[in-house]
């Protein structure tokens, strides 16, 4: 903890007092940390927990005590044991759905502790009561299979989901390093999120998985897992060219039971399918034993060694849309990669660059650069993909925990590009997404179209808490980044020139809503752009409103968007605990999220076509070509790419 206090209080952007507002915050985050649901500590046992530290946590940390940590080990301990027993106990006792209990619904902000101890126990029958309806409909829409399939194997059923949150509640005790490191790693990254929302405590673990997240090429096995219904941890995918491709012993749908790398064993049973990802993306777990059960039954054992491929998460592919009169580019921006292993190391600027000269060589009249779900990446990246589309100048400022102001501009001369642009952008565009878009919206150089953005414009650095690395890592905001106007999207989001309908309007989604997030500000500017002129967009907005007006699936979104919030992010309701009640409520939502399945283009204003090169590389490339032919389909069938490719095509045609 002293590691984590002094690099924080050194490096963090706006580092706060150790006080008793630092106690009380931090409390209620380690609270929250330790029990998100609030179903396992009662408020009994949170007010003693209150009483005892709510405002000594900072008295704690001057004295470099954390001995108070053991209490929160026991109690939790005491929780799942407790938890456990009720659940054990409800296999000889019949689920009443009678009506005598109450099932309440309710926001996560207004979610509550039990009582006590017994209420805690009626709470894991309703849910175990609950989940087993749900299931059973889920399954089958008519109440009266429902209510067949629940009399003839219910008992079998319940059995299987008790067994279910049995292993739930052992995942905590049988992570690596059992719940002493839960605990630990808890607190140490709610103090770390009282600072921001993005300041966190890493293991060595969380510190690859977050590195493979913004990197071009990853040292992997091959092997992306998932948990099933049944609460096994089950290959959901090999990767082509892979350690376990090549290796051909394992295939999807295979369960895993056991992993054996050096000294490090981990016993697959009751853990959660992070836990395993962690255990695979260990730096030292270089070869590793699997031992799986295949589909067919038997047993084996595959011993694997991991192999450098390239992320396929992090790649982008042109295609183009086209009509009659106009071809335009299309390029979906997954995140901003880099190659972590080099300082001038290739990521997604030199791949985006790679598929423009592709998409020049098919005479295109502009490109739509799509950052829909983008959450950022490396800022080296996004810096230099500004600066292909810019001639020379300015493409942020940065602001650093001392003050310092400094102007980042284009590390090259010339564009790679004179088309116009339209960028796609929604809630979840975020960090490096924003200050791409931020910055080509600032010199004129493209129009934003979309949802307003998250507003994350802050950026982390991973730091060793001590020289060896052995007591982990933090992820430190350092800066804050700025518009070349010398205001920063930090909070507020960046406003798209033309905004479109999202399922998502006005939900409390985006930095703004996370606590202690960094507030808005601005800076001197002491490097004047040269903007380009600037896009009249009045004639294209009125345009794109009268098309949204007058489409069914606009129409649908903006519906879905209401039904959305009241049937599911801020449903509050209660009823009677029974069979056809727990129906009605399921089949609601199941017909929501159909209706989400439905909002698509069925006849699409273009054509979507590879270019030239990539279909030389397809005729090659059996798997390539299927997934291709998928990602064709969904940007055929997406109304938002649809409604920029009409936007843009004004923009041409005016």
């Amino acid at each position: 903890m002293e590691a984590l206090s002094l690099l924080v209080d050194e490096l963090h952007y706006q580092a706060k007092p150790i006080d008793d507002s630092l106690s009380t915050a931090v409390f209620h985050l380690f609270l929250e940390n330790l029990d998100e649901n609030k179903r396992l500590f009662n408020q009994e046992q949170v007010n003693k927990f209150k009483e005892q530290d709510y405002l000594q946590l900072d008295d704690y940390l001057k004295a470099n005590d954390c001995s108070f940590l053991n209490k929160y080990v026991v109690e939790l301990e005491k929780s799942i044991a407790h938890a456990q027993k009720s659940l054990e106990a409800l296999r000889t006792v019949p689920l009443d759905f009678s009506g005598n209990l109450k099932l309440s619904f309710s926001p996560k902000e207004k979610h509550h502790y039990s009582k006590n101890k017994d209420s805690q126990t009626t709470y894991w029958k309703k849910k175990i009561s609950y989940e087993l309806i749900a299931n059973l409909t889920e399954e089958d829409s008519l109440l009266t299979q429902v209510e067949k399939t629940l009399k003839e194997e219910g008992q079998e059923l319940k059995n299987k989901l008790i067994d279910q949150q049995l292993c739930l509640l052992s995942e905590t005790t049988n992570q690596f390093g059992g719940i002493q490191k839960f605990v630990e790693k808890q607190f140490l990254n709610a103090f770390a999120n009282y600072q921001d929302p993005h300041t966190t405590y890493l293991d060595r673990s969380d510190k690859v998985s977050f590195e493979t997240y913004i990197s071009s090429n990853q040292a992997t096995f091959g092997i992306y897992t998932t948990k099933n219904k049944e609460g096994e941890i089950e290959i959901a995918q090999i990767v082509p060219g892979s350690s376990a491709f090549k290796n051909s012993e394992l295939e999807e749908g295979d369960i895993l039971k056991n992993l054996l790398s050096q000294n490090d064993e981990l016993l697959v049973s009751c853990v959660s399918n992070q836990e395993v990802i962690n255990f695979m993306n260990n730096e030292n777990h270089h070869q590793t034993t699997f031992k799986v059960k295949k589909k067919n039954g038997p047993i084996k054992t595959v011993k694997l060694t991991k192999t450098v491929i390239k992320v396929e998460e992090n790649s982008t592919r042109a295609y183009t849309l086209n009509n009659e009169n106009k071809r335009i580019g299309y390029l979906k921006i997954p995140s901003f990669y880099t190659d972590l292993e080099s300082p001038n190391g290739l990521g997604v600027a030199n791949d985006v660059a790679k598929e423009i000269f592709k998409l020049q060589q098919e005479n295109i009249d502009g490109l739509i650069l799509d950052l829909r779900n983008n959450g950022g990446g490396s800022m080296k990246e996004a810096i230099t993909l500004s600066g292909m589309f810019i001639d020379k100048g300015p493409i942020s400022i940065v602001k650093t925990h001392k003050g310092r102001v400094s102007t980042l501009r284009d590390p090259y001369r010339g564009k790679v590009l004179d088309k116009p642009i339209l960028i796609l952008v929604n809630q979840f565009s975020a960090s490096a997404s924003e200050l791409f878009a931020g910055a080509m919206q600032d010199y004129h150089r493209a129009i934003v179209v979309g949802s307003p953005t998250f507003g994350k414009s802050t950026v982390q650095s991973i730091f060793p808490l001590d020289e060896n690395e052995k007591l982990g890592f933090s992820k430190i905001t350092i800066q804050k980044f700025y518009g070349i106007n010398g205001t920063t999207h930090q909070f507020k989001g960046i406003q798209p020139d033309i905004i479109l309908p999202s399922i998502y309007d006005d939900i409390e989604r985006g930095e703004r809503f996370l606590p202690y997030a960094l507030n808005s500000d601005s800076v001197e500017v002491t490097l004047q752009p040269l903007k380009l002129k600037k896009i009249n967009t009045s004639p294209l907005k009125e345009k794109s409103a009268n098309r949204i007006n007058s489409n069914q699936t606009f129409d649908k979104v903006k519906k879905l968007n209401g039904k959305f919030k009241s049937e599911y992010l801020t449903k509050e309701t209660e009823y009677a605990l029974t069979v056809e009640n727990i129906y009605k409520d399921v089949e609601a939502f199941q017909h929501l999220l159909n209706e989400f399945s439905e909002v698509k283009t069925e006849k699409p204003d273009f054509s979507v076509e590879n270019t030239s090169s990539t279909k030389n590389i397809l005729i090659f490339n059996k798997d390539d070509k299927e997934l291709n032919e998928k990602i064709v389909q969904s940007i055929a069938e997406d109304i938002y790419i649809e409604e920029a490719f009409l936007i843009i095509t004004d923009l041409l045609n005016n």
